[in-house]
């Protein structure tokens, strides 16, 4: 009977053939996830007999698997009674594990777990309590010492070890070929599809989802996942919708949920603003969930919230408190600072991001290194540190004289660092900050002697390691108004460039024609840069031109309940959205490019501007207007704009934009017959010329360098 329970479907015997043994069918039926069967069936046999601990025995064992842990104490306490037997040791452990009461188990002495080689289920409710303390190594050894393809449960627990390692490919290979031989448990189900998500596996998630939702339906476990996979797949409003669902079941039922999918739902259906006053409970998660964490370090910051500072020096002392943050430290000795002499000659200088895919930063750092193919000043090593399978475009750059490229995605973090460190870069380059993919700890264990935070981010990273933060004098006027840990470091030409190559959709895109009938204003920025105070004054803006419309493009055509969200958001800040061209996302970047033509002027969001959308509205045709900031998040389009040789473009205050917005209406017919105009003027300008960016970065590079060996000279 109790073999049954842990056997794998094919393993079963046939219920027809189980009628004298109405336990043992009891089992069969438990092990085939068929609960509400099972459970009618035995509480009818416990109620027809007099006593029955095997009964009693199924019942408890049920209510774990359905982790329904009411009347579970009395039912320990009758069955166990001070008994030390492998199984009630086993039981007592497990609603310990399930009940998160880690303590009893801490008190045990190491007699609790002997005689476990020979208890299958003694031997899970060991490897579970090992997960729980980080035993990771030790796990793995009894997982082995009988090997994970014994029973489901064990190949879920080596899963866990490979995703607790970052190895989330491996993760989900294991996970799938499980879940395909028993396709009726739901919590494989569920686990096989975060694992799928996580490996970045495109192509065997979503047949793999339509598999489980057909066979399981709309079960709570399974919408954990398919919020995510709306999230990523830019449906927020269907993505918020599950996330609903899910926190009103668990209510009602136990459910293991991470509130982090909630906050990104909303995040990205445009509630910025409604971030600095997410629940502190929140704020106080564990530091291994550490979605809201980081992603409240990158919304906080693009709101220009004044508690930004304080979350970010808060994550930073958490990651620091860390253990893995000690075994980061020793992955590899830092390398050495040179000899002043050596900072004379070419360095290495490793960027660092988990972009590489159609990303933003991917796409400008290609235009930057096409452009000095062959003509480097140093050695320039890309590391991809996020595993993209097959979305990456990594092999964009394998062909460009001194760039080198290293990918440690694939790796677990101590060895990521560690094979960082074996290049010896002396410059470190942060392209991601705190967004997603972000290799934090590895900049605070201090991978290079020189660490700058560039591009990517749009705020300061707040880690004490990082030793600059890169820009130009219209990102960080003078005096700096933001907080900031890393030094200032003003390149004399503006921060980027935009020359992107052939190999690129937009290298290859032609300026479409003008749209037709009253102006067209729009914008392609994020739903979570539609502020409310952008969505007033556009209201105002609207409303002053007799036919004037609003572009957007923020969700997909058929996420109805996103557009619902922000038609309601619009009609409290006056904007009519009756007066909106709703865009869907473009399948493609080509067609994405295509839709500029839809629009006359683009109008920059606010706070949180733009910076891709400004360079490529540009090149595509289209004036930008923007309202310069005093933050870096609010002054990007700014710097974008004085780099183009368009400082006209930029407003000081809100009238202002009003006025320049109003202007370009005025002269609507210049702007359809001279849409070639924008992408010359850039092309004609600093942010067009990709070479001399390269020359000025690599000079700067060298400058910082040498003034921190001085510096390091001076010490000794």
């Amino acid at each position: 009977m109790f073999v049954d329970l842990l056997a794998w479907p094919d393993k079963l015997p046939d219920l027809s053939l189980l009628i004298s043994e109405p336990l043992r069918k009891l089992a069969v039926l438990m092990r085939l996830q068929r609960f509400a069967e099972a459970e009618a069936r035995l509480l009818a046999h416990l109620t027809s007999a007099t006593t029955d601990d095997q009964g009693l025995w199924l019942l408890l064992l049920l209510r774990f698997a359905q982790r329904r842990l009411d009347g579970v104490p009395d039912l320990l306490e009758r069955l166990t009674c001070g008994s030390t037997s492998t199984m009630a040791r086993f039981v007592r452990s497990q609603f310990w594990l399930q009940t998160d009461q880690l303590q009893p188990l801490q008190l045990c002495s190491l007699k609790w777990w002997e005689g476990y080689e020979q208890c299958l289920w003694l031997r899970l409710a060991y490897v579970s309590w090992l997960l729980s303390i980080g035993e990771l190594v030790k796990a793995e050894l009894v997982i082995g010492s009988i090997g994970a393809e014994t029973c489901m449960e064990l190949v879920r627990f080596q899963a866990r070890i490979h995703t607790l390692r970052r190895e989330y490919k491996a993760a989900a290979t294991l996970l799938l070929a499980a879940a395909e031989r028993f396709p009726q448990h739901l919590g494989l189900q569920a686990e096989t599809a975060a694992a799928l998500i996580e490996a970045r596996s495109r192509d065997r998630t979503i047949p793999f989802m339509r598999q489980a939702l057909q066979r399981h339906g709309n079960e709570p476990e399974l919408m954990q996942s398919v919020a995510q996979i709306k999230l990523l797949q830019r449906e927020p409003g269907q993505a918020r919708r599950c996330r609903l669902v899910l926190h009103a079941a668990a209510s009602v039922r136990l459910l293991d949920l991470n509130p982090a999918g909630l906050v990104v739902s909303y995040e990205q259906t445009g509630h910025v603003e409604w971030m600095p006053h997410l629940h502190p409970l929140l704020r106080q998660q564990p530091v291994q969930m550490s979605a809201i964490q980081h992603n409240l370090c990158t919304y906080l910051a693009s709101m220009e919230a004044q508690s930004a500072e304080q979350q970010v020096r808060a994550q930073v002392r958490r990651l620091t408190d860390l253990p893995e943050f000690a075994e980061h430290a020793r992955a590899g000795m830092p390398p050495r600072l040179p000899l002043l002499t050596d900072a004379e000659g070419p360095l290495t200088v490793a960027w660092l991001t988990g972009d590489l895919v159609h990303h933003p930063v991917s796409r400008f750092l290609l235009g930057f290194f096409k452009a000095g193919d062959g003509a480097f000043r140093h050695r320039h090593l890309l590391v991809d540190i996020k595993d993209h399978e097959s979305e990456s475009v990594a092999d964009r750059f394998d062909d460009i004289n001194g760039v080198q490229r290293l990918s440690v995605g694939h790796l677990p973090p101590n060895q990521k660092l560690a094979a960082i460190r074996e290049h010896q870069a002396h410059i470190a380059i942060d392209l991601s900050g705190w967004t997603d993919g972000n290799f934090v700890t590895g900049f605070m264990a201090r991978m290079a002697p020189l660490q700058i935070n560039y591009l990517g981010y749009f705020a300061s990273t707040g880690i004490p390691a990082m030793d600059a933060w890169l820009g130009d004098a219209q990102l960080f006027p003078s005096p700096m108004q933001e907080w900031h840990q890393e030094a200032i470091v003003r390149l004399p030409r503006c921060f980027i460039a935009w020359q992107p190559p052939a190999v690129l959709p937009e290298g290859q895109a032609v300026v479409g024609g003008p749209p037709t009938g009253g102006i067209r204003f729009g914008s392609f920025n994020h739903n979570r840069k539609l502020s409310d105070t952008t969505l007033r004054l556009w209201g105002r803006l609207l409303a002053s031109i007799t036919d004037s419309r609003l572009v957007l493009k923020a969700h997909q055509r058929g996420d109805e309940a996103t557009q619902t969200l922000l038609r309601r958001r619009m009609l409290r800040q006056g904007l009519d959205p009756e007066r909106v061209i709703w865009l869907p996302i473009a399948p493609t970047p080509d067609e994405h490019l295509l839709q500029y033509s839809q629009m006359d002027v683009a109008l920059d969001c606010f706070p949180n501007g733009g910076c891709t959308t400004t360079c490529e509205a540009l090149w595509m045709g289209v004036p930008v207007i923007t309202l310069t900031g005093s933050s870096y998040v609010s002054r990007m389009s700014t710097a974008v704009l004085h780099g183009a040789g368009l400082p006209q473009l930029c407003a000081a205050s809100q009238e202002s934009y009003l006025q320049l917005a109003q202007e370009q209406a005025g002269r609507l017919g210049w702007l359809r017959q001279n849409r070639e105009n924008w992408r010359s003027q850039l092309q004609a300008s600093q942010l067009g010329d990709a070479v001399d960016l390269m020359r000025h970065v690599e000079i700067c590079f060298s400058e910082l360098y040498r003034s921190r060996c001085s510096a390091a000279a001076a010490s000794v």
